[in-house]
């Protein structure tokens, strides 16, 4: 994979995420806020508010990362050749790629906070990276198959 398929891969998960893939984070929050309550065992607020900051954080930081570094950056844009051949997937694929970018950002947000709020890591990021494939497969079967 080149530098520029990867670029097109994170434009074309981007696109996927505001478009037909926005179903994750809703579905994703909830999920996370009860994992965290249940596998790391955090109490109710501070398992919603890591839940939102982490949502926000990923979701920020990748918006940042497409429209900031590869729009405007790289002056890369939505060409459906380009994209098909860098990127051609199905829904279920999609969706994973989502969970995996999505698992990762908030990964590094944790690590980002882990001194300051002295947090266990091991439970958070494997209830970070459940939620968010469960998230995807929920996904998957919620929209209509003749996308």
């Amino acid at each position: 994979m080149t530098t520029l398929d990867a670029a097109y891969f994170l434009l074309s998960e981007w696109l996927w995420n505001v478009s037909w893939g926005w179903y994750h984070v809703p579905v994703n929050v909830v999920l996370l806020y009860l994992f965290f309550m249940w596998a790391a065992r955090l109490k109710s607020m501070p398992s919603l508010l890591l839940c939102f900051s982490s949502h926000v954080f990923a979701f920020g930081l990748y918006s940042l990362i497409v429209v900031g570094g590869l729009i405007h950056g790289m002056h890369l844009e939505y060409t459906p050749q380009a994209m098909q051949t860098a990127y051609d997937t199905g829904i279920l694929e999609a969706a994973i790629g989502l969970a995996i970018i999505y698992a990762v950002l908030q990964g590094f947000f944790f690590f980002v906070i882990k001194k300051r709020y002295k947090l266990r890591i091991r439970p958070i990021l494997t209830a970070t990276l459940l939620s968010n494939l469960l998230s995807a497969l929920c996904v998957y079967l919620l929209l209509p198959a003749r996308l």
